[in-house]
């Protein structure tokens, strides 16, 4: 599903009613969400899952949790894997580094069903998340990305776009509260 207006409107009214599931809006997405201590029932809780659980997952997790915490949004985010790696490869590592980023203890994790059922929105990031969450919760697809080993500059850029879009519509809910 490509982003647009829609998509965020979608996104925006699922969470405005508290609940992510697969027939608000139409819309399908998916998201894994972070551990903060101070969430409360409707801290939008965002999985991010790529195959690897430790490339453009964790791409966009360390994006999303840069721009929520400037824009002072509240949320709880994390990123999964559909067949983790044991260690974030190094040009990612390198690349994240670059961005400010502090990647050296991350470890990756198997999105399960036990994501979906906190309630999550998932962001899939070029990964078929159909099985684990069979209709439970909102699906986003972000298919198409380009190769983070092959060309971190031009996936982070592509992905940081997606990732400003879907913040923006989680403060847009925010305001409106």
């Amino acid at each position: 599903m490509r982003w647009n207006r829609v998509t965020a409107i979608g996104i925006a009214m699922v969470i405005v009613s508290g609940s992510l599931t697969a027939q608000a809006a139409n819309v399908k997405s998916t998201t894994t969400p972070t551990t903060t201590p101070t969430t409360t029932p409707t801290t939008p809780r965002i999985v991010f899952v790529c195959e690897h659980g430790t490339v453009k997952s964790l791409v966009a997790l360390e994006l999303f949790n840069r721009l929520a915490a400037a824009r002072r949004l509240r949320a709880e985010a994390s990123s999964r894997g559909t067949r983790p790696d044991s260690q974030v490869p190094s040009v990612v590592r390198t690349g994240l580094e670059s961005d400010g980023f502090d990647v050296r203890l991350f470890r990756a994790q198997l999105f399960t069903r036990r994501d979906v059922a906190r309630g999550a929105l998932v962001v899939a990031l070029d990964a078929d998340v159909d099985s684990v969450v069979a209709g439970r919760a909102t699906v986003v697809r972000w298919d198409g990305l380009p190769s983070v080993i092959a060309d971190y500059a031009g996936a982070r850029t592509a992905i940081a776009s997606r990732v400003q879009r879907l913040v923006d519509s989680l403060v847009a809910v925010k305001r409106r509260r």
